[in-house]
């Protein structure tokens, strides 16, 4: 670009001075020029008719203009774009094949049809406007985010704008008269555009979703149960997934859904099933795909084991579910894998038996235990390897205190804690208890 000029830097192009600046109006006459206004009418007397120098200048004044700008046309294109790969991230992540072939000529005809709308006064035609809603379109499946997009737009629109003020700062006086009636031909412009490219990026992107979540959708079906794979890797190429060799499922719990972004930078893909967000992660990277989604969609998550998704992911499904429930009504949070609750599943798998374990080990001395004592020394007697010195630490009570409740505890319970048989199920009873199956709701 040339050297801006002080005009480039003043109020939208407009010199600044303390003298007052006339206007015309439609047929060149002056108004607003400090007339005085016939009482009780509120309205200028009606000077004299006369055509101002510019009432038949600003044709031949406007083409001299853009004729210069139209010959700058690729160095102007140049600096925009530059500009978008140096300040705006959208642009700056798209490959420079993108950039060189796609960006460009699209920022060129756009450059084009600012000046024309600008030169004709007011906003693009028709056929213009259809020109920006399909780059629009284009770029919200190459993920360029919405406000970089209209960025982009006002950017381009500031530099052209800078440009028009530099060749009219060299043009004649005529030329520069018009800086006014330009600037609101821009302001047009950018007003039709923007609602154009919102328009249209908005109605690509929710299609773009829906086929996103269709695609991912019968995907996900696919490798439920016997999966075939020539089906299964054509789904998966139509839904721009790579399938890994091996899957490990991740699931929040049953009416849980996940952000529809919470697999964006994830090594995998995220869908909805029955009710429920479920991850089908690549093994390989499932470690930190899962800290980005517990972040992301918080938690619990269960978590399956590794399988080969040849094999059928069905049961990585209903596992990491069932994971996901019973973390969820334990009150745990973050990654829950199948080997942090082995006996909680054991439970679920039968309901009844565990509440008839919870009845026959813990329900009577739950009832006459009334203030807690008993079943909270039960509970840390079994947690710290039957160490009552350390039980008398973390209840805060003498020893001797602890080896009574002991003693209570088989009296009032028919526990009797020195029996490998009833340690083991009075350990059980406590995971019944702590169970939501054990909940009114089981």
């Amino acid at each position: 670009m040339g050297k801006r000029s002080s005009l480039a830097d003043s109020y939208c192009g407009i010199p600044q001075t303390n003298a007052p600046l006339p206007s015309w109006d439609v047929d060149g006459t002056p108004f607003g020029c400090g007339h005085k206004l016939h009482k009780g009418t509120m309205q200028a007397p009606r000077p004299r008719r006369r055509n101002h120098p510019l009432a038949d200048a600003p044709a031949g004044e406007l083409d001299a203009l853009f004729r210069r700008l139209d010959q700058r046309l690729d160095a102007i294109t140049e600096a925009m774009v530059e500009h978008y790969r140096r300040e705006i991230p959208g642009y700056a992540n798209l490959p420079r094949e993108v950039l060189d072939n796609d960006v460009r000529p699209v920022s060129r005809r756009n450059l084009e049809i600012f000046f024309d709308a600008v030169r004709r006064g007011g906003g693009p035609l028709d056929a213009e406007l259809e020109t920006v809603r399909a780059s629009a379109a284009e770029r919200a499946l190459q993920g360029v985010p919405l406000t970089d997009l209209l960025h982009a737009y006002r950017a381009g629109t500031r530099i052209a704008w800078t440009e028009i003020l530099d060749e009219i700062a060299r043009g004649s006086a005529a030329q520069q008269a018009l800086i006014g009636r330009l600037a609101s031909h821009v302001l047009s412009y950018l007003d039709s555009v923007s609602t154009a490219v919102e328009e249209a990026y908005l109605r690509e992107w929710q299609g773009l979703v829906y086929r996103r979540a269709h695609g991912r959708w019968e995907l996900a079906n696919e490798l439920l149960a016997d999966p075939d794979p020539a089906r299964a890797n054509m789904l998966a190429k139509s839904a721009g997934i790579i399938l890994p060799d091996s899957v490990q499922v991740a699931a929040l719990p049953a009416g849980r859904r996940a952000p529809t972004d919470s697999d964006e930078g994830v090594a995998g893909f995220l869908v909805d099933l029955q009710g429920r967000s479920v991850f089908f992660l690549d093994a390989a990277g499932s470690r930190p795909s899962l800290a980005l989604v517990v972040e992301r969609a918080g938690g619990p998550l269960g978590v399956s084991e590794v399988r080969p998704w040849a094999e059928g992911l069905g049961p990585a499904v209903a596992a990491a579910s069932r994971i996901a429930d019973l973390a969820a009504g334990l009150k745990l949070t973050g990654a829950v894998h199948s080997q942090d609750l082995m006996v909680e599943q054991i439970l679920s798998a039968d309901p009844l038996a565990a509440r008839r374990l919870y009845n026959s080990r813990l329900k009577q001395l739950a009832q006459k235990d009334t203030s807690g004592d008993l079943l909270r020394t039960l509970e840390e007697y079994l947690e710290s390897g039957c160490r009552m010195v350390d039980v008398a630490r973390k209840l805060h009570v003498h020893p001797n205190t602890v080896a009574y409740r002991l003693e209570r505890i088989r009296e009032v319970g028919g526990l009797d804690v020195t029996s490998p048989d009833d340690r083991f199920e009075a350990q059980l009873a406590i995971r019944a208890q702590r169970f939501y199956l054990l909940s009114d709701q089981a």
